[in-house]
């Protein structure tokens, strides 16, 4: 759905706001919200980057980093079956 990828984009974008800015607690924050919209097999990084946000010397924003080619490959997948007439 529409919706759905344009949420999704934003989030993507909100978390790397929240990596430039050094908010770990806003970085989990995205990664729960995208939990349910992307495909399974991206959960479980979100579910590790939404943990590591809260554990004292973790760093989060690198698992951010190593995920986000996977996201923004998902995002190009998505937003060209949305082109076609696809709803998700």
């Amino acid at each position: 759905m529409k919706s759905h990828a344009n949420k999704r984009h934003r989030l993507v974008a909100g978390g790397d706001w929240a990596c430039a800015h050094g908010d770990g607690g806003g970085l989990g924050d995205v990664a729960h919200q995208l939990v349910e919209l992307v495909p399974p097999s991206l959960r479980r990084a979100l579910h590790a980057i939404e943990r590591m946000a809260e554990w004292p010397g973790a760093d989060p924003f690198a698992a951010w980093a190593a995920l986000r080619p996977s996201l923004l490959s998902y995002l190009a997948d998505d937003a060209g079956e949305d082109r076609a007439g696809s709803t998700r």
